[in-house]
């Protein structure tokens, strides 16, 4: 395996897993630099299975993303409810 990149050098201090690593491997094939040449059957393969691979993108999305279309309205109410309890 190959070194992840890292952002935080002490992300191991914290008790949570970050969301880019629990699904790193549901979005996306990972490839060692030492496997290059299997990157086209990687999209080989993905262009064969597209409807499950958007089923699977659209599930985590479901589970890892909150108020998809309404995130801008929500956070303009709670930014407004924090300044009307601080008034």
């Amino acid at each position: 395996m190959y070194q992840k990149k890292i952002l935080n050098p002490d992300a191991d201090e914290l008790s949570i897993e970050p969301i880019e690593i629990s699904i790193r491997e549901k979005i996306g094939t990972l490839v060692s630099p030492d496997n290059i040449e299997k990157i086209p059957d990687i999209l080989t393969n993905l262009n064969q299975n597209t409807e499950g691979f958007t089923k699977e993108l659209n599930s985590i999305r479901q589970n890892t993303v909150f108020n998809i279309y309404n995130s801008s309205k929500i956070g303009v109410n709670y930014i407004q409810k924090i300044i009307n309890d601080n008034s």
